[in-house]
């Protein structure tokens, strides 16, 4: 519902050029072709697979503009934590970097449900909402739905033996 939210209203709309996404996956440059998709290979690190991306706004418009970056994930949580404040006042001609604890860098791992029960991809999404208009992000961020048990879980919480061993 979220991710296809667009203002129909050709009265009001904002030039497509108006904004320039660009997008760097793990230690590649920032590219603009990525035709509103990209695909993220991952690398085992310890035991997680995990990868990383950095993604920059730019407002090509002659008026300033305000942006929110809403993340959607797999999980069906949602959430504007990206920019600071989560609505931001994109200057004319300026730049902002989406960042995760202040770090521009954004790291990316793979949900464990995905290995467990054989998912052969995983689909998260950042909507970007721009208006020439402040407005209010909060309604928003949404918590995430309880994620499927993984296979063993309830065994591996259970008690054995004598003690606080566990099995």
């Amino acid at each position: 519902f979220i991710k296809n939210l667009t203002n129909q209203d050709e009265s009001n709309q904002i030039p497509g050029d108006a904004v320039d996404i660009q997008v760097a996956v793990g230690n590649e440059n920032y590219t603009t072709d990525h035709d509103d998709k990209i695909s993220i290979n991952f690398t085992k690190t310890g035991n997680k697979w995990q990868s990383s991306i950095k993604v920059r706004i730019t407002n090509n418009s002659d008026n300033d503009l305000y942006c929110a970056a809403l993340y959607l994930a797999s999980d069906f949580r949602s959430s504007t934590g990206f920019l600071n404040p989560p609505v931001y006042l994109l200057e004319r001609n300026n730049s902002v970097e989406l960042t995760v604890k202040g770090n521009s860098t954004i790291p990316i791992y793979l949900d464990d449900v995905m290995k467990w029960f054989n998912w052969h991809h995983q689909t998260d999404c950042i909507k970007f909402i721009i208006s020439t208009g402040i407005f209010d992000s909060e309604a928003l961020n949404l918590e995430k739905l309880p994620s499927p048990h993984l296979p063993g879980a309830q065994m591996r919480a259970l008690k054995a033996g004598i003690g606080d061993e566990e099995m």
